[in-house]
Order: C-alpha cells, then structure tokens, then sequence
C-alpha cells in the first residue's frame, strides 16, 4: 500500500497501476504526486531532499492552476452576470420599442420646440409692433389712429428686421411709406394742444372783448396763460 502525500490513505498499487492503465487515451485530471511515486521513478538517486523539493514544487504548480482555475470562475461569473444584465435591457428595449415610445418622444419633442418658436415669433411680433408704433409718432400720426394702423400693417412687419436697440434698420423708409399711405391721419396743428410751457401771449383788452364761450375755450387751450389765469382768480 502507497501513501497519498494530500490525503494521507493508503492506496493499493495493483489498483493505481490498473487505474492508469484505464486511463491510458483519456485526458485526466491532474493527481497528488506522492513520496513513493518520487522514490520509485528516481530510485536509489533519489534522497530525502530531492523528495521534498519536488513534493514542493508540486504543491506549488498545483496550487497555482487551483488559484488560476478560481478567478476564471469568477470572471466566468461576472460575465453570466453581465449577459443576464444585458439579457435584461435588451429586453425592456423590445418592450419600449414595442410600445411605440419613440415615436411618441419624437412628435412630443417636435410639438415643444414648435411651441418654443411660437414664443420666440410672438415676443419678436411684439417688439416689432411696438417699434412701428414709435415710427407712427415720429410720423405724426394722430395718436388715436396709431393702433389701427399698427393692426393694418402687422402682416408687413414680418419682413422688417430690427437693430440691436429695437429701432427699424430701414425706419427712413418705413416713414416714407407712412407718410405716402397714411398723410391723411397725421395730426393738424389745432389738434395738438397748445404748448403749454409755452403759451401764446394775446393782449389782456383783447382778451376782455372775448365773449364767455371764447374765453372758456381759450382758457382750455391756454390754462396757464397769465390773462386766464386772472380771469379764473376773479
């Protein structure tokens, strides 16, 4: 009977010997090289030392395919892990795919980004029209037709283009085209007002002949006259 170096059992040559010659074609796996086995091959050059050392070494290429064959395992593991993973997303693609999500995302995002631009086109329209209504005063236009004018021209002022400072790149010709279209809605002197700051001087006897209904509309037009101003102490 042999003794098994790992194990410490006894084995029967006659059974090892038939075990081998079975094995005979076949790929095995790799077996616990015993002390006896050293002894038999080397024979009587064999000394306790040699025994030892190769008892050593073969504890040590055994060990090392046992820690190669561990992290094998372990990356084989991690790789079943990510397949099952990607398994996984795969599958919740199909089902999204399925359900048609893209496409929903796509008019959804086409639907925002056409909303966004409305914005964009209105806040323009606005600074646009407010501009137009600055070339109508400029113009002289009678300040209550201004609005309706700036609703008449809305249409045209998409192909006007605007300075960094809001005002008309081409506003000469924007008046130009006011005064050629409009001329019959710019204000008239008497429709002004009078000056305020600096109102007209009539001579107080003139003034004195005027009749009541004169004076009362002098008196608006010229509320700070010094001859309106006397009269209304009075």
């Amino acid at each position: 009977m042999r003794e098994n170096v790992y194990s410490g059992q006894r084995t029967d040559p006659k059974k090892t010997a038939k075990h081998r010659h079975r094995s005979n074609g076949r790929k095995t796996h790799m077996k616990s090289f015993s002390r006896s086995e050293i002894r038999k091959i080397l024979g009587e050059a064999c000394t306790e030392e040699i025994e030892t050392s190769l008892v050593t070494l073969h504890r040590e290429v055994l060990d090392s395919i046992k820690d190669e064959r561990d992290a094998l395992k372990v990356q084989a593991e991690k790789l079943q892990s990510d397949v099952t993973r990607l398994s996984g997303i795969e599958q919740k693609y199909n089902e999204l795919k399925a359900g048609d999500y893209e496409s929903k995302y796509t008019k959804e995002h086409e639907a925002f980004e056409a909303f966004k631009r409305k914005i964009d086109a209105d806040a323009l329209a606005g600074k646009k029209q407010e501009a137009f209504m600055a070339v109508l005063e400029k113009a002289k236009i009678s300040a209550k037709r201004r609005a309706g004018i700036c609703k008449l021209e809305s249409a045209n002022l998409d192909g006007y283009s605007l300075d960094e400072n809001g005002h008309f790149t081409n506003e000469q010709d924007i008046i130009k085209h006011v005064d050629t279209e409009y001329s019959e809605y710019k204000e008239e002197e008497n429709d002004r007002g009078a000056d305020v700051d600096n109102p007209p001087h009539i001579d107080k006897s003139a003034f004195a002949t005027m009749s009541l209904t004169q004076k009362m509309a002098y008196a608006n037009q010229n509320p700070t006259a010094p001859e309106v101003v006397e009269w209304l102490r009075k």
